[in-house]
């Protein structure tokens, strides 16, 4: 198993690094961890290209008017590991909603990024597959005409540890949604990423089988 996360990390690094294309012409990227891209390639900083970043909360543990009965799903960090998310735990009240300001319903398609929390949820990435609401711990991209969703959460599984190495704090240092939203990343046009997508989702989904 470890040896198979390991080449799949490979795949996906050298797919969203350098693209399809062995022969690719690259040039320095002038990011001295991320070395040379692809001479089309451009470095687009996230906030520039994102309208909606955003975050949550969490409504007030044991109230009862903002769980009993909830109908809206909620999401938390714990549900994210680099995959589609179909389904909450959670359910919240349109009470919470009306109650809490840093609650609101994201669309489907929204990449979510673990901020904090226990384990290995720091840093890990979830795609929403229906209209949610999530708690602070998550970073929201909501969508953006210059980068594909499923482009970016690969990106960020590829350069994961450069992504950690962000986190601030004392004990348990954390990420969050200001050091993301300033995150350089290099990307081709949208149609190039479609097929790095395609491409990845083909040969992970293989080696994950």
């Amino acid at each position: 198993i470890e040896l198979l996360n390991e080449q799949r990390a490979s795949l996906i690094q050298q797919a969203v690094t350098r693209g399809l294309d062995p022969n690719v012409n690259l040039k320095d990227s002038d990011i001295p961890w991320l070395g040379k891209i692809p001479e089309h390639w451009e470095r687009i900083k996230l906030s520039r290209v994102y309208r909606d970043i955003s975050s949550g909360t969490t409504p007030k543990s044991g109230a009862e008017k903002y769980y009993l009965d909830g109908t809206v799903p909620w999401v938390t960090s714990s549900a994210l590991n680099d995959a589609v998310i179909s389904e909450s735990n959670v359910l919240i009240t349109e009470s919470a909603l009306n109650d809490y300001s840093g609650l609101r319903l994201l669309q489907p398609g929204t990449l979510l990024v673990g901020m904090y929390g226990q384990g290995t949820t720091k840093g890990k990435t979830g795609m929403l597959a229906f209209e949610a609401t999530i708690n602070q711990a998550c970073c929201a991209f909501g969508h953006s005409k210059r980068l594909r969703n499923d482009f970016l959460a690969y990106w960020l599984q590829a350069w994961r540890p450069v992504i950690l190495a962000m986190a601030e704090g004392g004990g348990q240092p954390n990420l969050n949604q200001e050091k993301l939203s300033q995150r350089h990343v290099a990307a081709p046009d949208v149609a190039e990423q479609d097929e790095i997508v395609r491409h990845l989702f083909a040969v992970t989904e293989k080696n994950d089988g």
